[in-house]
């Protein structure tokens, strides 16, 4: 197996994964499980190898020991979901659909953490570059395989880490706030103090320092392959603002606004208007039954039927003509003096402004204002005063 990209991003290492994996997932519990006998698993990993040079895994997992035995050992429904996520993984590895395939690895390890997995997830970290997790996953697996693993696949690993070493660079962080937290691209990696350096992918990066009550660090770096590199950023104490208060100077004035006023004015021209209206129509009504009532005072001998007497009949409509129009008119005349009253005193207070007055005298006025109407025997009259 070599360590170039070309040979990384070769379709065929996905057939080795398929190898190396499903009897593990798949089977009953692996951790109860004692492989097949040792000759024959290694001449089916010779066979494997012959047709596939990068099929390690294959080799790995033919060569494996029997597993410590666990004291919890995961259900068979829990292998059987592991399963299903590892044979999606390599179908989605097959289709080049290398980061969601990441994604069902690392979910199958989730349910059952054997070490063979993670040498899977460092091959499909390495296709879709993300060096720093290869270099996680391919240490992770010689830490957890210890002496099951082949010490020719141990130097295959072996191989691997020093060509992700030239891909990934180590830094450290210090800083005068302890606690302050440390993010790499906007997601928290660590916290000051460090317990271990950060390994990171090699290029361009925005690392950032920030802690409460102090101005954020934010510093854009640029990493080679190989770099080891310690940056001490120090925090400043943010500067505690001032509230900001604005006085605005308003001058007093006892005028009131209009809206808190009731409007008079307006109330007296419109009650002016009613009044004036009501006394013309009561004016026309009147009018009306004056004219009937003098129609009905020059019978016409053919309103009677012949040989009828009807004269008596014309008097009382006559009458009661008559009477109609004196009571309108006498409406009409009250109307109108009130219209004059209330026209008046509208006009009073439009030209003295009652809206602006500084006093509640002109109130007072208004309050006091008041219509009466009297009729007597043989004339009417209208009493007002303001």
């Amino acid at each position: 197996m070599t360590t170039t990209a070309a040979s990384r991003r070769s379709p065929r290492t996905s057939a080795f994964t398929a190898l190396a994996l499903i009897p593990l997932l798949c089977a009953t519990p692996a951790y109860a499980q004692k492989p097949a006998d040792k000759a024959t698993s290694d001449k089916a990993a010779q066979d494997k190898a012959s047709t596939d040079k990068a099929a390690e895994p294959a080799a790995g997992a033919a060569d494996a020991e029997t597993a410590d035995a666990k004291p919890e050992p995961p259900s068979p429904e829990t292998v059987k979901r592991a399963g299903s996520h590892f044979e999606r993984g390599l179908q989605l590895y097959n289709d080049a659909e290398y980061r969601l395939a990441l994604i069902e690895f690392e979910r199958a390890y989730q349910l059952v953490p054997n070490y063979k997995v993670q040498y899977n997830i460092a091959q499909v970290s390495i296709q879709i570059q993300r060096y720093a997790r290869a270099v996680h996953a391919l240490e992770q697996y010689l830490k957890d395989g210890g002496d099951d693993i082949s010490p020719e696949r141990r130097a295959q690993v072996e191989n691997d880490l020093k060509m992700l070493a030239g891909r990934t660079a180590r830094v450290n962080i210090t800083s005068n706030v302890q606690g302050a937290e440390i993010l790499l691209d906007e997601t928290t990696v660590a916290q000051i103090p460090m317990s271990e350096k950060l390994l990171i992918d090699a290029g361009e990066h925005r690392i950032t320092v920030r802690a409460k009550g102090y101005q954020s660090r934010v510093e854009q770096v640029t990493l080679a392959g190989g770099d080891d590199v310690e940056f001490n950023w120090d925090l400043t104490e943010a500067k505690k603002e001032e509230p900001v208060v604005i006085e605005k100077w308003v001058e007093k004035t006892d005028q009131k606004p209009v809206e808190d006023e009731f409007p008079y004015i307006t109330v007296g021209w419109v009650t002016t208007g009613v009044l004036a209206a009501g006394a013309v129509t009561a004016g026309v009504i009147g009018l009306q039954a004056k004219n009937k009532a003098d129609d009905l005072s020059s019978p016409d001998p053919d309103q009677c039927d012949p040989g009828v007497s009807c004269e008596e009949d014309i008097t009382a409509e006559r009458d009661s003509q008559q009477k109609k129009a004196q009571n309108w008119f006498l409406a009409a005349d009250i109307m109108t003096g009130a219209a004059v009253v209330a026209g008046a005193a509208s006009l009073y207070f439009t030209i003295t402004g009652l809206d602006s007055s500084p006093d509640d005298k002109t109130k007072e006025v208004v309050k006091g204002f008041s219509v009466r109407p009297g009729v007597g025997l043989n004339h009417v009259w209208v009493e007002g005063s303001f």
